[in-house]
């Protein structure tokens, strides 16, 4: 799983959100 690092902020804390509520 490649995540973009230069992110806005919001990639990130999607993936995050979307990981610990499905």
């Amino acid at each position: 799983m490649t995540a973009p690092i230069e992110v806005d902020g919001k990639t990130f804390e999607k993936a995050i959100f979307s990981r610990i509520n499905p």
